[in-house]
Formats: structure tokens, sequence, C-alpha cells
């Protein structure tokens, strides 16, 4: 009797949560999710697997009426308790590459794919510097006046020295989104990458005025205190990683010079005494094709995670003996 149960509740979890979709119902998902009126539906669909769940899906193909050919999936998958499915399209994703095939696309490329066989195509760019990263905004709000809402999705990539290490990319500067209806400010485009110089203390900090730094840094809640004793005093042009890795090295050696702590060498390497005894050596260059590391009493130290260029402010105090926190630490209610 148990094992009956058992069996009908797994034909429950099995089949309770999904919807058996036909052609009429791809026809109403295009008409209602796309706004499209002709088009046509293929009078049957095409059964494929998921390479990354094993459960079936089926795949509509969709003709509108220029004969422009996009994909609607009905995808099955793990829900919270019970399998599930739902519809999804590459109608964006097709049309990206019909507008950049058909107008200028300046230094943009266009990078395709097919994920759970659907195709992907997104406006993706390479920058090191503001004036690069204002000239892929333009190419990208240059498709504004063909691209009749239909989002087309972009990756811009700040190139840094830093930006590989292993299998890992740190893209923290980088800036994603979709152009939709209304153009991408260059505001919104360089939050990242400002955020990302500062950090690092690159010299692109030199592309924004000092008053642009401020004010980026005063409504930020990863900034630097140090304390004073009666309080704590927030750098107006020092931040920490916006994933909360720590400082990084650059930034440990400005905010020890600023406090007088005794360092020898220059930001792209340097020596200091900790209180505990211990001589620490940290530089960007520090690393090979697996880790960063630095050096502890003259011996390689691999860092807590082979990615990190960054270290914690509590222990960057722990080391030094500074009152160290994050702004957003000396907002906490005590």
């Amino acid at each position: 009797m148990k094992k009956l149960i058992a069996a009908l509740w797994a034909v429950i979890l099995l089949s309770g949560c999904t919807t058996d979709y036909g052609k009429e119902d791809i026809e109403k998902y295009v008409r209602e999710e796309l706004g499209l009126k002709r088009f046509t539906v293929s009078q049957t669909c095409e059964e494929v697997t998921d390479n990354a769940d094993g459960y079936k899906d089926y795949l509509w193909t969709v003709t509108e009426k220029d004969g422009t050919v996009f994909r609607v999936l009905d995808d099955y998958h793990w829900g919270m308790e019970a399998l599930t499915n739902s519809l999804r399209n590459d109608y964006s994703d097709v049309h990206t590459r019909l507008l950049y095939e058909a107008h200028p696309h300046g230094s943009l490329k266009l990078e395709e794919g097919t994920r759970d066989s659907l195709y992907t195509a997104q406006l993706t760019g390479t920058f090191t510097d503001r004036e690069q990263l204002h000239g892929l905004v333009d190419d990208i709000n240059a498709f504004l006046p063909y691209n009749d809402g239909i989002p087309l999705s972009f990756q811009l990539c700040f190139d840094h020295p830093s930006r590989y290490i292993g299998d890992y990319v740190q893209d923290d500067g980088d800036t994603s989104g979709a152009l939709r209806d209304k153009p991408i400010t260059y505001t919104d485009a360089e939050a990242n990458f400002l955020h990302q110089v500062i950090d690092m203390r690159y010299p692109q900090m030199h592309d924004f005025t000092s008053e642009e730094i401020s004010a980026f840094v005063y409504q930020n809640n990863y900034g630097v205190a140090v304390g004073n004793g009666s309080g704590y005093e927030v750098y107006d042009d020092i931040l920490t990683s916006r994933f909360s890795y720590g400082a990084s090295f650059r930034t440990i050696y400005e905010i020890l010079i600023r406090n007088g702590y005794p360092v020898t060498g220059t930001a792209e390497e340097y020596t200091f005494t900790g209180t505990d005894g211990n001589t620490y050596r940290f530089s960007d260059s520090y690393r090979n094709e697996e880790t960063y590391y630095y050096y502890l009493n003259d011996t390689e130290t691999p860092m807590e995670y082979y990615f990190y260029n960054h270290i914690r402010l509590y222990r960057i105090a722990e080391i030094t003996g500074l009152d160290l926190k994050e702004y957003w630490e000396t907002q906490k209610k005590q």
C-alpha cells in the first residue's frame, strides 16, 4: 500500500504542475507576449532533450509575415516541489541579428550562440577607458530608431590587467542590459566601470573629475572609514570591491600611506611589517596562470581564493592595528 501511495505521489509531482500546450496555445502566446498579429505556427513541434536537466522539451517554429523565423520553446524543468513547464522564445535575439546586419554598428560585435535549443544573440564591445565606453554606448543607441521596442541585449567589457586569472573573469567593471525604447545613458553605463577603477586605483580614475569621484563614493556603501578615536572619517575617493571581496592591493597601499603607516615601495609593489611582527609584500604582479599570491616573510603564499587580489578590511585592521571599516558597517544600529 505504501509503495502504491508513493507511486501515485510521484505521478502527481511529475504531471500535476505542467500545462499541455498545443498549436493554438502557442499562437495565443505569440500574440499576447510579442504583440504580433500576422504569423504562422508550425503544425507540429519538435521534441528536444535539455542537456542540462534531461527533461524533454518541445520546440515550435514561428514564421512572421516577412518570412522571419523564430522559435518558441515549451520548457520543462523542476520547480520548487514538482515538474513544471513554461514558454520562452528567441524573438528578440533573432531580430538583434537582423538589425545588426541591416544597420551600421560601429565597434560593436555580435556574439551568437544556442542555449536550450533557442538562438541567442548579444551586442558586445570592449573598452579600456571612458571615451571608448561612451563610443560603444553611442553605437548601441544608434539602433534606437530601428528596434521598434524590441530589447537588444548588450554586454560591454572593461579590458584591464586583472581581468583574467585561471578560468575566472573579473568583470566588475562591465556593463550589460538591453536597449528598449529609451537610450542608454553614459551615467548608467559607466557606474560599474567607475567603481572598479576607484577600487583598483587604475589610471582611468583620471578620466573622471574629483567631483564626480567624490559624488559617486558618497552614495556608495563600499567606502572606507578610518576610526579617529571619536568617530569615523570616510574617504571621498576610495572604495572596496562591490562584491565584498575587500580592498585591492593598491587601495591598501593608499590607506597605509594616508595613515602614516611605515611602508616601503610604491602602489605597484610594496612591503610593510605588521603589528604581529610579520613582513608582508603585495603586488598585482604576484600571480601565475592559476592564482594570485603575496609574500609572508619572503614565503610565496597563495591568496585564500585563487582569483582574489583583494583583502578584507578586518584582516588589514588585524595586521596593522588601524581601525578600518567599510562605510556600511559604520551605519549599523548600535
